[in-house]
């Protein structure tokens, strides 16, 4: 059994403040223990590239899913996306046009969503201060001896899994992403 949390950032002041979760760390500390208490695997999603957010709060969101011992951690830079309070902002901001969903639809970004859709920016930070902030979390979270040893202790035949999912994990510890998301825009 797996359960997914969207926990979204590490920061408290971001994910209460900024995106409105209302949940505090010690609340997502106690469902993970909960979770791992009566065996079920905690996969948390999280997001870097929110307004207002620091590279402290980008390492607070790399730190949460060990702060919380999680199993797995998927990170994901945030996508501006119509109708959400984001897309009004980023318009506010200048980050995108008003027009923006009229020239995505006249294709005038690509064919590519992936690579035409915006990311999100924090004013202070740049695209590459968010990959290189996901690549480091992404080290920091699965590096360690705990996980590696908590992850294969009691069910050794992950082992044979992982293997097979050893270039996705090694494109996600080098490059911050799977092959099919590797964003080529941030040289």
């Amino acid at each position: 059994i797996i359960l997914f949390f969207g926990v979204e950032s590490g920061s408290e002041r971001i994910r209460n403040k900024i995106i409105r979760k209302g949940v505090r760390d010690k609340e997502i500390i106690e469902a993970t223990r909960l979770c791992r208490k009566y065996g079920i695997e905690s996969n948390f999603y999280l997001m870097m590239g929110f307004p207002t957010e620091t590279k402290e709060d980008l390492k607070a969101t790399g730190d949460i899913g060990i702060k919380a011992n999680a199993d797995v951690i998927g990170i994901h830079l945030t996508k501006i996306l119509p109708g959400s309070r984001l897309y009004e902002t980023a318009i506010e901001e200048g980050k995108i046009s008003k027009d923006f969903i009229d020239e995505y639809i006249r294709g005038e970004h690509g064919e590519d969503w992936a690579a035409a859709w915006p990311t999100y920016v924090p004013d202070g930070l740049t695209i590459k201060d968010l990959v290189e902030a996901k690549k480091e979390a992404y080290r920091r979270f699965y590096m360690r001896p705990r996980w590696i040893f908590q992850r294969y202790w009691k069910n050794p035949s992950r082992i044979i899994q992982d293997l097979k999912r050893a270039r996705v994990a090694c494109n996600v510890l080098v490059h911050g992403a799977t092959d099919s998301t590797i964003d080529a825009r941030i040289d």
